[in-house]
């Protein structure tokens, strides 16, 4: 299967990519994609990690669509071997021997960003899954005692692809790890905010 380049469109940094699936994906920021944390006297304006990947019907890893690029390079400032808990349900379950390649374009921020190429899924039936999670996005029920830099857990969004669908919406379903070390969801919303607002919608068309 052939290697491409995807323009970014809205989201903030370069991106690296694996093998074209052959389907369009639309990722539509929310209200609170982005969000101000300060260091000291200086704000900073955070945007979230982002991982969109397809498992087969039975929950097996097999592509990586679209991640961002601190993600896939492993690269955190301040954080010595990296951060397992920034998207930890797809670091658990990406194949060691994925091989991903291609790098984006530089960023600005229009609204959405897309994608299509040859599908060899066509008939298949998919869980197609993303990841989002942004640190320091601190709530009353996730505070910096209680939960690190992380503050509200990944966001899990979830959808099953059935055989003959063109289109498919993925919605909120749970949440990762707060320390990185399971890759196990957690089926439950319960006292996430602002992390329900980083994005207004996931869709894929094939």
């Amino acid at each position: 299967m052939r290697k491409i380049l995807l323009p970014l469109l809205f989201l903030s940094g370069t991106l690296l990519f694996g093998e074209a699936p052959g389907v369009s994906f639309t990722i539509i920021p929310g209200t609170g994609y982005v969000h101000r944390h300060w260091f000291g006297p200086l704000p900073v304006s955070l945007t979230p990690q982002i991982a969109l990947w397809l498992e087969d019907g039975e929950g097996h890893f097999l592509e990586t669509l679209y991640l961002t690029e601190r993600s896939a390079r492993n690269s955190w400032r301040g954080a010595g071997e990296g951060r397992s808990e920034a998207l930890p349900l797809y670091s658990h379950a990406r194949n060691a021997s994925e091989d991903v390649e291609g790098v984006s374009g530089a960023s600005v921020r229009s609204g959405e960003i897309g994608r299509r190429a040859d599908s060899p899924y066509s008939g298949m039936t998919l869980l197609v899954r993303a990841e989002v999670n942004s640190s320091f996005d601190y709530n009353s029920s996730y505070t910096r005692e209680n939960s690190g830099v992380n503050g509200q857990p990944s966001l899990l969004y979830e959808g099953l692809w059935k055989e003959g669908e063109r289109e498919i919406g993925l919605r909120p379903v749970g949440t990762g790890s707060l320390t990185g070390d399971t890759g196990e969801a957690g089926y439950s919303l319960e006292g996430l905010t602002t992390a329900l607002e980083m994005v207004e919608s996931i869709t894929l068309l094939r």
